[in-house]
């Protein structure tokens, strides 16, 4: 690690603009250079994605618990809003997993014939937002980015989605934008609060919010990224969402935008409300366990692959409210990870219902591959995540060699006891970094 390089050059600028400048060098494009258009997307996260694997393995140091890769340059003085980036072991992890994700959604988006200019250049837009969201320092930047991010899925909901395309994305938007008022209200609350104005993230972690102040901005955070998690009420806009979207999209949903809200939830409700959060935890113990069971229930009866899995999506993230959002940030790692296995739906025609899915016997290497291995990654102890494994493999499997049912029921057992307490490890580190 050089830490005179990583304090002089602007790496984290340079990952969250380079897919803007991507999306901006495809209007640009000649309209007669249509098959190139998806090339270029795929070019330009690929870069992006090597470009941070370098920037975190070179110039981060996961054993140091503060923020690194540190840029702040002012913005709008007069409202001391600041172009201000850094990473830590919360947001670094997420910032990699948000550029796989990415990447293997334009992947999956390759035989789009429907507007690929738009569509890709959505993609690249989408990705830099969601880049700004986990590594700003500053909270109005961190909620322009926040919305910002909306109106690019929006789109490819409303556009490339299914026959109720439109109520799904309008639903998706009012939900959103209108808990994105209370945050809002609750950032400024908490920046004009204390003895001076101030946007930055850890001048505002290290004040103390007490009474019922803190409380009531608490709740207002707890309300506005509840809705992203998605957290049981706020959460009914997932399923139609995920089921509406093309797969690709439903893959980018899952497995980022649902981790915006839990890393939000960790970076304002827990760092800087630590005593209205421990006020509120036997509620969101309660709420989380809600989570786990209501929607393990749910995707017992839903028979569209998208709808299961969002559906098991809420179950997923209900430990991390149930155990605090502290201690369990792995769990948006390795849920996000297992978003790509619903790849091999869209490729084989979007047969996405169970009943049918097992034409995907017909090709088994890559389904097999993709989905074994989303298998492992969704390591969750709930009903759901077992029962779509399970469901998963016996469907898209049924008639086929005898070799992969095996192989495939047999993925079932180990992911059981992957979450059994490891006697070395700290229970409160990342899945990456071991400690922050």
């Amino acid at each position: 690690m050089d830490p005179s390089l990583s304090s002089s050059f602007p790496w984290l600028s340079l990952i969250v603009l380079l897919p803007l400048a991507g999306a901006l060098g495809l209007v640009l494009l000649p309209s007669d250079w249509q098959r190139s258009y998806r090339w270029v997307a795929f070019g330009v996260l690929f870069t992006d994605l090597a470009l941070m694997v370098w920037a975190f393995a070179r110039h981060f140091d996961s054993q140091l618990g503060e923020l690194q890769l540190v840029e702040r340059v002012d913005w709008v003085p007069a409202m001391g809003l600041q172009w201000s980036l850094a990473a830590d072991g919360i947001s670094a992890p997420l910032v990699l997993l948000s550029g796989l994700v990415t990447l293997l959604t334009v992947a999956a988006s390759w035989k789009i014939e429907l507007k690929p200019r738009l569509y890709f250049a959505l993609l690249l837009a989408q990705a830099s937002a969601q880049g700004v969201v986990f590594l700003s320092q500053d909270f109005l930047l961190f909620f322009l980015a926040w919305e910002l991010e909306l109106v690019p899925v929006y789109l490819l909901i409303a556009i490339w989605g299914g026959q109720r395309r439109q109520y799904a994305a309008t639903k998706f938007i009012l939900y959103t934008a209108t808990a994105s008022l209370l945050i809002l209200i609750s950032g400024l609350a908490l920046a004009f609060s204390g003895d001076g104005y101030t946007l930055n993230l850890q001048e505002l972690s290290e004040r103390s919010y007490s009474g019922s102040f803190g409380l009531l901005c608490y709740l207002g955070f707890l309300i506005g990224f509840g809705v992203k998690l998605p957290m049981f009420p706020l959460h009914t806009w997932l399923p139609d969402a995920h089921g509406e979207a093309n797969a690709p999209v439903s893959m980018l949903l899952a497995g980022v935008l649902l981790k915006m809200g839990g890393y939000a939830l960790l970076r304002f409700n827990v760092q800087m409300l630590p005593d209205a959060h421990l006020q509120l935890a036997p509620a969101l113990m309660v709420l989380g366990i809600v989570n786990v069971v209501y929607g393990a229930l749910n995707a017992f009866g839903q028979d569209n692959v998208k709808r299961r899995i969002a559906c098991s999506s809420v179950s997923h993230m209900g430990p991390q409210q149930a155990r605090g959002h502290g201690g369990r940030h792995a769990v948006h790692i390795r849920q996000g990870e297992a978003s790509p296995p619903q790849g091999p739906f869209h490729q084989q025609g979007q047969r996405l219902h169970m009943a049918t899915a097992g034409q995907l016997r017909h090709h088994p290497p890559p389904a097999g591959v993709l989905l074994h291995l989303g298998s492992h990654l969704t390591a969750q102890n709930n009903a759901g995540a077992h029962h779509r494994r399970r469901r998963l493999v016996t469907t898209c499997f049924e008639g086929q060699n005898r070799w992969h049912q095996a192989g495939g029921s047999g993925s079932i057992l180990p992911t059981a006891t992957a979450e059994r307490p490891c006697p070395s490890c700290d229970d409160s580190s990342p899945f990456f970094f071991p400690a922050f």
